[in-house]
């Protein structure tokens, strides 16, 4: 979104978040600091959500609210339940013992964040089928649902989100050292 967009949501929100003669943006200090937070963003996904929340929320939203609902709105991708992810990685034991490579990359993106890497497809498919029912599977189960979560944040974070923690432990790191 470019800065000209960012002012016309920033006059919508002051429009529409108006209270007792104060405007929801005070300050250019306050314009410019929600847009560096919202840049990243697609403009026309932002006008949704801002007009979405306008209508559906009783308060002023947040920068986080605004990320939430555009996250929610550009995941046009439906998600796949932790079934259906299983039924995957249980074909995918099938023909692991010498294919897990093949296998796991056939494997959705998500999916192979779960198992995390084609030894474990092998390690699985190595067990008896009684453990693999009960013990693996509660194991992916763990690990799809932590997966999902943290795509869902990583999508709400969004690219300047992403920067700002790159260069946050970056700077950890070199403090590190010296």
């Amino acid at each position: 979104m470019t800065r000209e967009e960012w002012l016309g949501v920033a006059k919508l929100l002051n429009d529409a978040y108006e209270f007792n003669g104060k405007a929801m943006f005070e300050t250019p200090d306050k314009v410019q600091f929600w847009f560096s937070c919202l840049q990243d963003l697609d403009y026309k996904v932002v006008c949704v959500a801002v007009k979405k929340l306008a209508m559906t929320s009783p308060g002023r939203p947040t920068i986080a609210d605004i990320r939430n609902e555009c996250g929610a709105i550009a995941s046009a991708e439906p998600q796949m339940s932790e079934a259906m992810a299983w039924d995957l990685v249980r074909n995918a034991l099938r023909d692991s013992s010498y294919h897990a490579e093949e296998q796991f990359s056939r494997l959705p993106s998500i999916v192979q964040r779960a198992v995390v890497s084609p030894d474990r497809l092998r390690e699985w498919c190595q067990l008896n089928s009684d453990t693999v029912t009960s013990v693996v599977r509660a194991e992916f189960r763990r690990c799809y649902e932590q997966a999902m979560n943290s795509e869902k944040e990583e999508r709400q974070l969004g690219e300047a989100g992403r920067k700002l923690i790159e260069s946050v432990v970056g700077k950890l790191a070199i403090g590190q050292k010296g």
